[in-house]
């Protein structure tokens, strides 16, 4: 005797067919686990003093570059007439200058601690968790751009899984992080107009 499987579809087939067939993950969460994963992994590989220093060479990068940028203004001659194009070409110079510095150091620092102390394995396993650290920020901070694009008010949104973690590390990046730009952005304007 052969049986042959109904075809009639009950209310608990129709409810497996929908939870089971639920994807895992949506877009958005395969673009978050993929940025946590990518910036992990290059903190795993550059190592932790390299990352601490590279952080800290675009803290005082842009610092220097937004305070000392006239002292590029000779350098660049008459050819840049307009004084607001002059003075940010100024500011990307002085950026990129303390980087390249910032990644010399880094990288002789973190090759001499390494084969003088034997770090190496620690080095990389806190480069690992200060790139997670980072990635958390570049989520948080794409949340954030999404938010000020309209896209909270999409479907998919709600639906992302990862998106109540997400929105809580941008919460924080605005009540945090908001007043700094404000205030640099005020001094932007202000030198601007001055």
């Amino acid at each position: 005797m052969v049986s042959r499987r109904s075809s009639r579809a009950t209310p608990d087939r129709l409810e497996c067919r929908t939870i089971c067939r639920a994807p895992l993950m949506d877009g958005a969460d395969h673009i978050f686990a993929i940025i946590l994963l990518l910036s992990g992994v290059v903190g795993y590989f550059r190592g932790f003093i390299r990352e601490s220093i590279a952080l800290l060479s675009w803290l005082v990068g842009l610092w220097i570059a937004w305070h000392f940028a006239y002292l590029v203004y000779p350098w660049l001659g008459g050819a840049l007439a307009e004084p607001g194009v002059r003075e940010w070409l100024a500011r990307a110079i002085m950026l990129l200058l303390v980087l390249l510095a910032g990644s010399l150091v880094g990288s002789i620092v973190a090759h001499f601690a390494r084969r003088a102390v034997g770090l190496a394995v620690m080095d990389r396993l806190l480069g690992a968790v200060f790139g997670l650290v980072r990635g958390i920020v570049i989520v948080g901070l794409l949340v954030l751009a999404g938010r000020a694009a309209g896209l909270d008010k999409e479907h998919w949104w709600a639906q992302t899984k990862s998106m109540p973690a997400a929105e809580t590390v941008a919460n924080w990046l605005e009540d945090y992080a908001q007043p700094a730009a404000i205030e640099l952005y005020e001094q932007a304007t202000g030198e601007a107009a001055g």
